[in-house]
């Protein structure tokens, strides 16, 4: 059985407004009100430090980053500090886990494939690294995993470099992986990325591998459809 799934994209959003979206959009769908939902967006410079992670993972002092323009936020998802910022996809998928059948682990891994394939359209051999969550090419990292899940269903997300600024890594141990770089599809020489044509790709794979029916809306549209306030 395939279920249901709409796409919001909401631009570039702060990321304490798309937590406030996320936990509106998590509520209603654990009550059944509205169907899962695929949250795609752009942060501005963001450091987030996850349930496992601590300031000894930013590599100079808090108040020089945030001298810099940088926002440093503690956040509920799993893992360490990643960055997030401009020219990077963020995606979160709100979706019903139990119904889909999928326990976190393989959860994370479907994320994974559905960037690995995403990927390869774009002539990149991306691949899985064992026990570093996230999609790797060779020895860099091109994308972050990080979810949280709660009453079965999902929050947080990935993100994958496009044309991001990869100095603001600089400022962390991405990850908690002291050992391994930051690559995006602009440093390993894609040049002239179409971001909203990465997004329709991405969203086309994500919808296969987790056999789910995506339209395309917007949080005006879904408001109004469900009667319901998200913004």
């Amino acid at each position: 059985m395939v279920s249901s799934c709409l796409n919001l994209n909401l631009g570039t959003t702060s990321y304490e407004d798309a937590m406030n979206i996320q936990n509106k959009l998590h509520a209603l769908i654990s009550c059944k009100k509205i169907p899962n939902i695929l949250l795609t967006l752009e942060h501005p410079h963001t450091i987030t430090i996850g349930k496992t992670g601590s300031n000894q993972d930013l590599k100079i002092n808090a108040k020089s980053i945030l001298e810099s323009g940088v926002d440093i936020i503690k956040t509920n998802r799993g893992g360490k500090a990643t960055y997030h910022g401009p020219g990077q996809l963020i995606t979160y998928p709100i979706i019903n886990l139990r119904e889909l059948k999928l326990g976190p682990q393989k959860y994370i891994f479907k994320i994974e494939e559905t960037i690995i394939k995403t990927l390869n359209e774009f002539g990149v051999n991306a691949c899985r690294s064992i026990g570093n969550p996230g999609v790797w090419v060779k020895n860099s990292k091109i994308a972050a995993v990080g979810v949280k899940i709660s009453n079965g269903i999902s929050s947080h997300g990935f993100s994958v470099n496009l044309n991001t600024d990869l100095s603001y890594f600089d400022f962390i141990i991405p990850c908690g992986i002291a050992d391994k770089s930051i690559c995006s599809l602009y440093s390993l020489g894609i040049k002239s990325i179409d971001e909203n044509h990465f997004r329709k790709i991405l969203i086309k794979n994500f919808s296969l591998v987790f056999n789910l029916s995506i339209q395309i809306s917007s949080p005006y549209d879904i408001e109004h459809m469900y009667n319901i306030n998200i913004i």
